[in-house]
Order: structure tokens, then sequence, then C-alpha cells
């Protein structure tokens, strides 16, 4: 019997739209050098006018790039073509980058303002908002090959119909202050969601999903001659260490999130390159989270999953050979502990009692979503994996839909709901979109795990629901449903939610119990936010439940605009001109309240900097937008 699981997560990534998915708004590859879409302007304040952007090429790979050694001070611009962000939803700015030398950072820039001149003056008289980019310092490091990639940045808080992005380039033209900075890769996407309804449930989001996410580009396992693994690592495993003085392998068998780690990794320098380790905090390596022996070893290019980076992850050397081909569980008895407390042991739960391997509290539900995405991005395959390996066999269930065994399953659906998602899950997932330009679905929303593997998905409801629909009437909403047959069930509860994650009550309907003969019921909600999502509980006459597909139904509530977006001291919110009252609510991003106003401004100055969540009420509506502040 498979267990009932809530999931709450204030902020996700991904939202249901209704435009096709995804959609490229922006995309420049430099490859064909003589029609390049983003064009260099010089800043009135540039003194050298023979430095510019200009297309390069390396390995027969172009890519756009800017030397500003020799001559007088450089103020140089990238600026992309106009670009529309009030079409689709979930807008992503990715790029490559790689730099030698030592100098100033790129900076990078968006404006609603300019007019594309492409003359300094037309430069100058725009206003331009920095968008904050993290740059790891390439030109220190040898072990690096070529490109890293940046983490996809949210810019779905940009608006404007014409707006332009920019990337900034200063230098003083002396040695040793000047870089050379090289940028590929840039794109903006939008709308990945955008094919996943609220209507699809069961083994038929399973599938969508597995479309979506399938067919990924890949990247060389390891000496690739732009990015290999390796170098994703600097990018998407990367963290400070706790005295902030230095960036560093964040692996998760030496971290320690209750105090000091037992080691720390510097990149490069302590990777693995074939010689032995005696002990743990020596080597770290590329682990096979999801392990290569189950889908028999293979290496080719046919394998992906041999470098999906969705389930490559560093870790330690010696605690990697420990964990070996173990499936995931947890142990009473462990015959090995990492430094951090991770296990090695004879699994305790129900449903199997051979060897597991057990991570920490804090990185359970990072496992198991890994697991998870390796269900779905491979569905097609991993039936055929089930007898490849005993451990693999153990763990796997040859169910295209199920994929791992019930007692698997059931701990990685409670591992899930137990540790929910993490901003260095947000963080990876954004980064290893940059690089392989798919995404975990499960870490953008969470609810899915359940829409794909409840106990109705699994086994069957006890009611057989022919219709759930909502239909906006008025200043009210109207739902309905009807059932082809029902056996012991007692009521229907109607829950409600306006961000589609976090449902309450709203009302209930008595079921006719026992029943094969068309039932009709219906419910009307008065209460219409901007957003209404609604699901039906299905209660039984034992007290067990079952949840209904989600479905939603926008409000005709006109378009809100939060700006300037990202805002350093006043945000003002503009659409709302013809409602004289509202109350505004800002949340962190784990969905703590931090500044709460009536008025149409907020004084946002004493706030960290960070991304935050706005909420809006009105007299008939709620509207929830995101923003930045710096």
């Amino acid at each position: 019997m498979y267990n009932h699981y809530f999931f709450i997560l204030f902020f996700i990534i991904g939202t249901t739209s209704l435009f096709a998915n995804p959609v490229i708004l922006q995309s420049e590859d430099f490859e064909t050098c003589g029609s390049v879409t983003w064009t260099n302007v010089r800043a009135t304040a540039d003194a050298d006018a023979s430095d510019a952007w200009a297309c390069g090429s390396f390995s027969g790979t172009n890519y756009m790039e800017m030397d500003g050694f020799g001559g007088g001070a450089d103020e140089d611009w990238l600026v992309s073509p106009a670009v529309n962000m009030d079409i689709y939803s979930d807008e992503m700015f990715c790029f490559h980058y790689s730099e030698v030398f030592n100098g100033a950072n790129i900076e990078l820039y968006y404006s609603s303002d300019y007019n594309g001149a492409g003359t300094g003056a037309a430069l100058d008289a725009a206003t331009w908002t920095q968008i904050p980019i993290d740059l790891y310092e390439i030109s220190e490091d040898t072990y690096v090959s070529g490109f890293l990639a940046h983490q996809c940045i949210d810019v779905s808080g940009v608006s404007g119909t014409s707006v332009y992005f920019a990337f900034r380039y200063t230098g003083t033209g002396n040695s040793g202050t000047t870089e050379t900075w090289r940028l590929d890769n840039i794109k903006i996407i939008a709308n990945y969601y955008g094919s996943i309804t609220a209507a699809l449930s069961c083994k038929e989001l399973k599938s969508a999903l597995h479309e979506l996410i399938n067919d990924h580009p890949i990247i060389e396992y390891t000496d690739g001659v732009f990015m290999d693994v390796w170098d994703a690592f600097y990018t998407t495993d990367d963290r400070i260490n706790d005295a902030g003085t230095d960036m560093i392998v964040w692996d998760v068998y030496s971290d320690n999130p209750g105090g000091a780690e037992p080691y720390e990794f510097t990149f490069g320098a302590d990777r693995d390159t074939g010689g032995a380790a005696s002990g743990e905090g020596e080597l770290y390596n590329r682990e096979h989270v999801f392990p290569r022996s189950w889908w028999g070893g293979g290496t080719s290019a046919a394998d992906t999953q041999n470098v999906d980076l969705h389930h490559l992850q560093p870790s330690d050397k010696i605690v990697n050979q420990e964990k070996s081909n173990f499936p995931l569980g947890e142990t009473s008895s462990p015959t090995f502990t990492s430094q951090n407390g991770s296990l090695l042991g004879p699994n305790a739960t129900t449903g199997f009692t051979g060897t597991i391997f057990e991570p920490i509290d804090e990185y359970k539900g990072d496992f198991a979503r890994m697991y998870l995405y390796m269900a779905v991005r491979y569905q097609t395959k991993i039936t055929g994996w089930e007898t490849l390996n005993g451990r693999g066999d153990d763990a796997l269930s040859g169910d295209c839909h199920t994929v791992y065994e019930p007692w698997l399953l059931d701990l990685l659906l409670t591992w899930h709901a137990n540790d929910p998602v993490s901003q260095r899950e947000l963080d990876r997932n954004n980064t290893i979109y940059s690089i392989q330009c798919n995404r975990n679905p499960f870490i953008d929303n969470p609810g899915w795990v359940q829409d794909i593997w409840s106990e109705f998905c699994l086994t069957g409801m006890p009611v057989e629901l022919s219709s759930f629909e909502a239909a906006k009437q008025e200043r009210e909403i109207h739902l309905s449903w009807e059932t082809l047959s029902e056996q012991e069930v007692s009521h229907f509860e109607i829950e409600k939610s306006v961000d589609g994650e976090r449902f309450e009550k709203i009302g209930m309907q008595t079921a006719a119990g026992n029943s094969q003969e068309l039932q009709v019921y219906n419910f009307i909600d008065y209460q219409v936010a901007a957003k209404n999502y609604y699901r039906l509980k299905i209660m039984d006459e034992n007290g067990s439940f079952e949840y209904s597909k989600i479905i939603s139904v926008k409000s005709s509530t006109g378009k809100v605009v939060v700006a300037p977006n990202p805002a350093t001291d006043i945000i003002r919110i503009n659409g709302l001109d013809e409602i004289p009252e509202i109350e505004m609510t800002v949340f962190d991003i784990l969905g703590q309240q931090v500044l709460k106003g009536n008025q149409k401004e907020l004084d946002v100055r004493n706030l960290p900097s960070g991304r935050y969540i706005l909420k809006i009420n009105t007299t008939n509506d709620s509207v929830l937008h995101h923003f930045i502040k710096m």
C-alpha cells in the first residue's frame, strides 16, 4: 500500500501556461559571424576605438570575444536585439563564458527604454539596470579546459515589449588589469513547462514530462575542448566555504550542515586523475547517483545517462567506492559511516533486507528527486535495465510507470516529502539548464511527484471520475464533476489554491456512496482570485482518501507590473489604477513574511539582496509576482 503525501513549496520556477514550450526568445551561438545578432556599442567614455566585441574562432567553434589590452580605457557594450518580454512567462537568461588574465569582470544589464540606435549617446541616454552575475576566475585555475556555464538567471520580472540585454566590458588597457572575455551560447528561454497542463496526471503526465526533458544536448565525460563533466562541476556544484574565503567543491559526503566540515575539496587540484586514495578527504571524483552498472555500464554516445548532469555530482572518492552500486535505503546497523554521517548497511525498512546506502537527512530529498528524474527521462529505456545487474534488479521493477520496486518507490516518495527542495537544487537545476537545456521537473514542481505516483495512479481509486471542470461566470466559478461508478465513497472535499501548491478546503459534497450509474455534482466558489486552482479530495467510508487532478481558472484581472525589477529602494505597482484599496505582502523564498503595506509602492531598501515574492491582495483577487532586490 502506498502512502499519501503533501508537498509544499512556496516558490517555484515553472508554471503552467497557455503557450507551447519551450520558447526561444533569443539565441546566439556566434557560429555565423557574418550575421551575429548582438552588436558592439562603444560608450562615450570609451577611449580606445581599436577594441570592440568581435566574433572569433577556436577549434572550429565560434564565440564572441573582447580583448582590451593596450590603448586607452575601454567601455564596450555587447547589446542584444530587442526582446519582447511581455508575451510569455518564466523567462530565463543563460550563457557560457571564459576569460584569461586579470582585471574587471564583465557586467550584465537590461534596458526597456534603449532605442537600439547603436551609438554611445543612445547608450548613455537609456536607463540600464544591472543583473547580478557570479563569475568564476577561470584564469586562476589551470584545470579548466574551456568555457564554463553560468547559472540561468530568472528574468521573469523584466517587462517591456522592447527590452535590450547587454554585457558591459571595462578595462584600462594596462598589463595585469585587463581581461580577455569570451561569450558563447547566449539564450533567453521562456515557457519551459508550457505543454504541461493541469489536466495531465499519472502515466500521461509522466510521458508528457518525458517528451519535454528528452533528447537534450550532451557534453564530454572528460577532456572536452570547450566543456566536460569536470568543468561543469565548477558551476553546478560549487559553494563558498564556511569561512567565506574560498570557492570549494560541494561534496554531499563531506558537507556538515550543522557544523564545520571534516575536510574541503579544491576544484581541479583535488580531482581524481586515477591515483589511489587511502582515506576520505584526499580526492573527489564523478559519482553516478543512479549507478552506471544498473544500465550495463555503457559509455557510448547513445548512453546519454552516462553524462547526464542531473544525476552526476562530485563526491569523495572513498565514500563513492563504499556506496558502490548499492540502492538507496535506511539502515540502523551500519557497516560503514562517512565522516559526515552517510551510512552503508543492511536495509531497515520493509520490503528489502539487502545492503543499502543512506545519505544524511540534508540530501535525502536531493537523491530521491535525482532517481525520480531518471525514471522520467529514461522511461523508454529503463524497463530494459532491470536484469542487467543484480543490485539494479533489487531496485528496478521493470515497469515503465513505477520504475522502482515498491519498497524503494515508497522510500523515494517519503524522502521527497520530508526533505523539500533546497536552494542548492534550484541553483543546480538552473546551471544544468544552461548546459543541457533540460530541467529536473520535480525540483521546479514538487507536486508532480504525487500527481504521477499517487495511490490512485498506481492502484486506481474507488471512484471512476469521468470529468472535473471549472468555468468562470461573472464573479464566481462553477465547478462540476461526474462519476461513472463509486464504491464505498463517503464524500468529496473541494480544495482550492491560489498558487497551485498550497490547498485549503472550501466546501464538501456528500457522495452517492455505492453506484454504477452516472452521478453529477456541482459547487460554486464565490471567492475568485486572479489564479484559481481546484482539486477534489475523495474520501472513502474508512477515512482513506485520494486526490483528483488539479484544474485551474484565471480571472479577468488585467496585467499587473512590478517595477523596477530588480529594485534597489522602491517598488511600485502598475496596472491597478482603478482599484483604490490593495494590500501588499513580501515573502522571502522560504515563505517567511518580511514586509507588508497597503499602498501601491513599497520601500524595500532594508531588505537583504535576493529573490522575493510579492503577494498583492485586492477586493476580489490575489496576485503573486516575483522581484529581485539588489
